[in-house]
């Protein structure tokens, strides 16, 4: 009994360990409360401070969201995807896997445009947990570049994906060079720019 107790406590201290991380990363009460499964109310009253308040407004969550942004917003979306599935590969744990990745990418990228919850929905997307009942969105590889990207789930390979496109002269693209972690799971001539 006071094995389960402390087993308790202990899940109870990471989650709450978890939603601080969230709160430093600008996340709404509904993205924390999936992510560990912390009672929102809970959130509001012991989680968010002075230093860090609650973000006003609903979650930016939407099924396509990525598809229709610019492509700059789709090569960052990409690009941070591509590090959450290598953290995930090496046996990090969904959460905090998302957690480090998105500040990998905010340390990366220069005012980056993708938010906290809408990287929360993405990875949600792309592994069928939390705010998702199922996987509808994958990492496919771009057959002229190489690079991996965000794609439908099940969808062909496309020729030009947000990184080529933009290094080709499209507005509005990051540039190849911003995206350089390589996926463990990928083979050595895959890149993911």
């Amino acid at each position: 009994r006071r094995d389960a107790i402390r087993a308790f406590a202990d899940t109870r201290i990471r989650s709450l360990e978890t939603a601080n991380e969230c709160v430093r990363l600008v996340a709404r009460q509904r993205t924390i409360a999936w992510i560990t499964g912390l009672p929102t109310s809970f959130i509001f009253r012991s989680v968010y401070d002075a230093q860090h308040p609650a973000p006003r407004g609903r979650p930016p969550y939407a099924e396509d969201f990525i598809f229709r942004a610019s492509l700059k917003v789709q090569a960052e979306a990409g690009m941070f995807a591509a590090k959450y599935r290598l953290l995930v590969s090496e046996g990090i744990a969904p959460a905090q896997a998302l957690i480090t990745a998105f500040q990998h990418y905010q340390s990366v990228v220069p005012n980056a445009l993708v938010s906290f919850d809408e990287a929360f929905f993405l990875v949600s997307n792309l592994d069928g947990i939390w705010a998702a009942s199922a996987r509808t969105i994958e990492l496919g590889k771009c057959r002229r570049c190489g690079c991996m990207h965000v794609v439908p789930r099940g969808a062909a390979g496309a020729i030009g994906c947000p990184f080529c496109k933009g290094h080709h002269g499209e507005s509005g693209a990051v540039q190849s060079t911003v995206c350089s972690s390589r996926p463990a799971t990928l083979s050595d001539h895959d890149e993911v720019c």
